[in-house]
């Protein structure tokens, strides 16, 4: 299954293959094609809940990483991000974390995995 961002003109800004066994909705193996229909759309819908990376939990100065966060690009781009407050779309990578993408302009940048538990919650900063 490949997840990827294009803008209106087709250009593709994000793109990342899973194999469908490491994707975190229960995909059934028996199930029909409107089935594994439903399961997809449900996969690519926006798990944001507020669609804005200032959601995100704060990286504080010396920690390893945010809380609740495995960054997957440094501090400074990951708060960068966050201070740009431009849109995030967030989609489940594994059974425990939501793979963010903060877009800004004609450009997309995988941040990296929110715990599932925080990815259902706003984030205060």
């Amino acid at each position: 299954a490949v997840m990827r961002i294009e803008t209106v003109e087709g250009a593709v800004l994000f793109e990342r293959a899973y194999p469908v066994a490491q994707i975190s909705l229960a995909f059934n193996p028996s199930n029909d094609q409107t089935g594994l229909r439903s399961d997809l759309e449900g996969w690519t819908q926006n798990s944001s809940q507020t669609a804005t990376a200032d959601s995100l939990p704060p990286w504080p100065a010396g920690a390893s990483q945010p809380p609740g966060f495995t960054p997957a690009v440094s501090r400074g781009r990951y708060e960068a991000a966050r201070g740009a407050q431009g849109p995030l779309f967030c989609f489940p990578d594994s059974a425990t974390t939501h793979a963010c993408v903060a877009l800004a302009g004609a450009q997309a940048t995988l941040l990296g995995s929110l715990t599932a538990d925080l990815a259902s919650a706003p984030q205060p900063d």
